[in-house]
């Protein structure tokens, strides 16, 4: 039974609501540590209510494309998110693990390029019927990628371990565009495909709260909890049933998205488990936080 718009609409403000009240409790302390580099992220939480907004929009009736420019701007939104993500801390995780010292540089032109690159990609993509120039700019998004997974690398530390993920879904996004984009769904199968090795975005998103958590806790990160690869083996099995399943018995899509969702849910009830009572305890170095 489809929700009457009353209902729609009320969703619409808790879901946008709560991206409006996550940017400002993210960008205060940011603000009280004098931390302004940092709020880069907050504009990407707030875009992301931005995006949720002409999704619901959307689906309300009120904006005709709203619904195709919520989803795809969120995706790519998401997207950019890792790619920050990956480009300050996964370098660092690799050599921590290594015993190695130091910080990787990276030339500024590298990290705005990408941006730039991210940001024309997106507005070609979503907002026009430019194929042709959005698998241009996607092509330069994956060499972009390419060459900063090159500069990552150190002794000692694997290149293709450093931004897998990074150059992965690139590698997908350049070829959907080349191909004219000519259909949406294929196009982010293809993406996600590309990036299994890395797992696509839940796997990369659950393993950095996996080692946030425990590091923001005074515990080991490389000491990760035993029961934690179920929770990946799980989200992999969903990655493979939501993604690659539908491609080779597509006359079952429904029911692997099915699959898909039973494997998504038990990973993060497993997370939940092991990670619940780590985050309501005390600090276990007794620092506070």
């Amino acid at each position: 039974m489809l929700a009457v718009p009353q209902q729609v609409l009320a969703i619409f403000i808790l879901d946008v609501g709560f991206n409006l009240a996550l940017a400002i409790a993210v960008a205060i302390p940011l603000i009280q540590a004098k931390q302004f580099k940092q709020l880069g992220i907050v504009s990407k939480v707030v875009l992301l209510g931005l995006a949720n907004a002409c999704f619901y929009l959307g689906v309300l009736g009120q904006l005709e494309q709203g619904v195709r420019w919520g989803l795809y701007s969120a995706l790519y939104l998401i997207l950019s998110v890792i790619f920050v993500m990956a480009r300050r801390v996964l370098p660092f995780f690799h050599r921590a693990r290594r015993g190695l010292s130091g910080a990787t540089a990276e030339p500024c032109l590298g990290d705005r390029s990408s941006l730039v690159l991210m940001l024309l990609f997106w507005l070609v993509d979503v907002f026009t019927a430019w194929a042709g120039l959005a698998a241009l700019l996607a092509a330069a998004l994956f060499v972009v990628h390419a060459i900063r997974l090159w500069d990552w690398h150190t002794p000692g530390c694997g290149r293709s371990r450093c931004c897998g993920c990074c150059v992965g879904v690139w590698c997908g996004a350049a070829g959907f565009s080349a191909q004219g984009a000519g259909s949406a769904a294929a196009a982010v199968a293809l993406s996600c495909g590309a990036c299994l090795r890395r797992g696509g975005i839940g796997l990369m998103t659950t393993g950095m709260m996996a080692r946030v958590i425990l590091g923001h806790t005074g515990r080991d990160i490389q000491r990760a909890p035993r029961w934690l690869v179920l929770v990946f083996f799980a989200l992999l099995a969903a990655l493979f049933a939501r993604v690659a399943l539908p491609l080779l018995v597509p006359a079952y899509a429904v029911e692997w998205m099915g699959v898909a969702f039973a494997a998504w849910l038990y990973a993060y009830a497993v997370f939940l488990w092991i990670y619940a009572p780590i985050l309501i305890k005390p600090r276990v170095d007794g620092q506070p936080g």
